[in-house]
C-alpha cells in the first residue's frame, strides 16, 4: 500500500466532516418536515374546532334574537 500523502489525508477529513455535515442536514430536513406536517394537522383541527363554535355562536345567537323580538313584541302591546 502507498504511503499517504498530507493531501491524501486531508482529502479523507474533509470527506468526513462533508458527510457529516450531510447527514446532520438530512435529519433536520427530515424533522422539519415532520414537524410541518403535525403543525398542518394541528392548524385543521384548531379550524375544525373554530367553525364549530362559531357555529354554535350563530345559533345562539338566533335564539338569543327570538327571544329578543318576543319581548319587545310584548312591551309594545
Amino acid at each position: 500500500m502507498a504511503k499517504k500523502t498530507g493531501l491524501t489525508k486531508a482529502a479523507a477529513a474533509i470527506g468526513t466532516t462533508i458527510g457529516a455535515a450531510e447527514r446532520t442536514a438530512r435529519e433536520a430536513g427530515e424533522i422539519a418536515m415532520e414537524t410541518s406536517k403535525e403543525l398542518q394537522k394541528a392548524a385543521k383541527a384548531t379550524s375544525k374546532e373554530v367553525q364549530k363554535k362559531a357555529k354554535a355562536l350563530g345559533e345562539e345567537l338566533k335564539k338569543t334574537q327570538k327571544k329578543l323580538k318576543k319581548v319587545l313584541a310584548k312591551v309594545r302591546k
